[in-house]
């Protein structure tokens, strides 16, 4: 069956990593594996934090300081969306499950190196953002519902969030990790940063980090190691981080999702299973607990940690390599006409322009708005393969699994309003 090194090595060959960890836990044995990289550096995790940071603000909840169904303008003053009757409807609950509405999914807006940057995202970004569905409708990722609960946790603990973050995880399980912004404070090396370049067909150095004002979104530098021990503290039952009932209401399902369900922070593609993944234009992670079984961790420099995590599951449990969320499923939707579906659908610093060819086949090109821009690279043009029930699939040559494409709510002439890949888009022309 070959050893955990060879699978890790034959993953990373496929799926264009510079460099990959992976980690396994069962119980306090943990089995590493490695290619061309260094285990005992700290890798970027991405949004992988998110979990960290769900993991703060209910360890909040626990102690009475702040309630699930609040509303967050109890508890922030600068919170405020447009228009302004829409405020206090968006829960603490809505920002943990991805259901807040708030039109800011990509905002990684840098507002500067300092202990205030997440204070001042959440007035200059988030302040005034318009909702693109009613909170509690529906699942649509938002990286900036993440960074209002981490001012959240910087008002309630009376510190920055890097701060918060190390002394109430990484201390108390001895962890490695750090976030970008204390870099300087650890003496372990550093993966330097991949991606891939699909113009150059090859991985290129990217030493850019995302900033600092998003860090409870995404910017946790971590050990595979650091990652399974966390996975298990915080869901082995023994309270280390979250009393038990609280740290199994992570993993219940709270929102549907294309395949499986959002929990409070985890995402739990099948009954008990949490799991969340990370990217950052230099490096990808994955993160899947099994609770009561262990958990898994990829890590690498660079593109493909999912892929290479999904290996090594099936190598082990012998479960699909392919994400149940990435297979090509039908949508649940309307059939509808392709030539409908054509259009210019768009979110705050996103547009999709959706082109239909006299055969039908329906073609996605994106573009990505400054200052999103300046930090990730345009995708190519995507052609679209139908699926059934309003759905569609595409696959780049370059990525590792293919990306579902649903259009919903036609209007009386059948043209969609709304378009979902992984964030919703609404129609614009």
């Amino acid at each position: 069956m070959g050893t955990l090194d060879e699978v890790v090595a034959g993953a990373v060959g496929g799926h264009r990593a510079s460099g990959a960890v992976v980690a396994v836990g069962r119980g306090e044995q943990v089995e590493m594996g490695a290619a061309n990289a260094d285990p005992e550096a700290l890798y970027q995790i991405g949004s992988v934090t998110k979990v960290m940071t769900a993991t703060l603000v209910l360890q909040h909840v626990e102690r009475g300081e702040i309630g699930l169904d609040d509303p967050v303008a109890d508890h922030l003053d600068d919170f405020w969306l447009d228009p302004p009757p829409a405020t206090r409807q968006v829960t603490v609950r809505h920002l943990l499950t991805h259901s807040s509405g708030i039109d800011r999914a990509d905002g990684f807006i840098d507002t500067g190196p300092a202990d205030d940057s997440v204070a001042r995202f959440v007035a200059e970004v988030v302040g005034g953002a318009p909702l693109i569905h009613p909170p509690g409708e529906r699942w649509s990722y938002c990286n900036a519902g993440y960074v209002v609960l981490g001012r959240l946790v910087e008002l309630l603990d009376g510190r920055p969030f890097d701060d918060a973050l190390a002394a109430r995880i990484f201390a108390p399980l001895g962890l490695a990790a750090v976030t970008t912004a204390r870099l300087d404070g650890t003496d372990r090396p550093v993966a330097a940063g991949h991606r891939y370049d699909p113009e150059r067909g090859a991985v290129v150095p990217e030493p850019r980090l995302m900033p600092r004002s998003v860090g409870p979104a995404g910017n946790v530098v971590a050990t595979a190691a650091d990652l399974v021990t966390f996975a298990n503290a915080l869901t082995d039952g023994s309270g280390t981080l979250l009393g038990p009932d609280l740290a199994a209401a992570m993993l219940e399902p709270e929102v549907p999702m294309r395949t499986g369900h959002q929990g409070l922070g985890w995402t739990v593609p099948l009954p008990g299973v949490g799991s969340h993944g990370g990217g950052t234009p230099g490096g990808t992670a994955l993160l899947v607990a099994l609770p009561g079984r262990g958990a898994l961790a990829a890590v690498a420099d660079g593109p493909g940690a999912p892929a290479i995590g999904a290996a090594v599951r099936a190598h082990l449990f012998g479960t699909p390599e392919q994400p149940l969320g990435s297979r090509r499923e039908p949508g649940t939707g309307p059939e509808l006409v392709p030539e409908a579906c054509a259009g210019r659908y768009g979110r705050y610093l996103v547009t999709h322009d959706v082109s239909c060819d006299e055969a039908g086949t329906l073609t996605v090109t994106t573009t990505y708005h400054d200052p999103l821009a300046d930090l990730f690279p345009a995708p190519r043009p995507l052609m679209l393969e139908p699926l059934g029930g309003g759905s569609w699939a595409g696959q780049r040559p370059y990525e590792d699994f293919p990306q579902l494409w649903d259009f919903s709510e036609p209007d009386v002439d059948g043209r969609p309003r709304l378009l979902m890949a992984g964030r919703l888009s609404a129609r614009v022309d």
